[in-house]
């Protein structure tokens, strides 16, 4: 990507403008709007229109692994012979249970992306995206903890979206005003990172 008159970003493989928020997925040779990151798990990037089905995928699997990590483990009450005729039971518990520690951890990572406003790739890569070098903020996108939750709950449907061009200007030309700095704003604006303390 290299800059082009005009544009604060310009993507050279879809040859267009990339707005804020928008980045260029490799594997799917697309640019792809609030990108999040490219999954192999479902087989396409988590973006703007499918985070919220990622996040629903991650808690049911989740729950799932961990029901079954439960209930397999009920049948371990009395550890006596039984044991010896079953063993297949508990390697099914011990993989249940591991295997459901990796989605529950990405659940909750997740959980804290929504209530944050931020996706994966913000977070993971802050200093290095253009846009968000300078600002002493953490989540600069983010709209309060229900604001997050409304507006990450409604992205995919087509009477509550916003294309993302013209979503995150106005956040963007207040920040830049303020110079990214935390002291306006409330702990119900942003508890992580606010005018009070900043745990991030």
């Amino acid at each position: 990507m290299s800059g082009r008159e005009g544009c604060s970003r310009w993507c050279e493989q879809c040859q267009t403008e990339q707005k804020m928020r928008v980045k260029h997925c490799y594997k799917c040779q697309r640019c792809v709007y609030r990108f999040d990151h490219h999954c192999f798990w479902v087989g396409a990037c988590v973006g703007e229109k499918n985070h919220v089905w990622f996040y629903w995928f991650l808690a049911t699997q989740s729950i799932m692994c961990m029901w079954t990590a439960v209930v397999f483990a009920e049948a371990f009450v009395d550890v006596s012979p039984w044991l010896n005729a079953n063993w297949i039971q508990l390697l099914v518990v011990i993989d249940a249970g591991g295997v459901g520690l990796l989605p529950l951890g990405l659940w909750g990572y997740h959980t804290y992306l929504v209530l944050t406003g931020q996706t994966t790739w913000e977070d993971l890569r802050t200093r290095k995206i253009e846009y968000l070098r300078g600002f002493e903020l953490v989540a600069p996108f983010s709209k309060g903890v229900l604001g997050n939750v409304v507006t990450f709950c409604s992205s995919w449907r087509w009477w509550a979206y916003t294309p993302v061009e013209h979503q995150y200007e106005e956040a963007m030309v207040k920040l830049a005003a303020s110079k990214g700095s935390r002291r306006e704003i409330g702990v119900w604006d942003n508890p992580w990172n606010n005018k009070y303390y900043s745990c991030c």
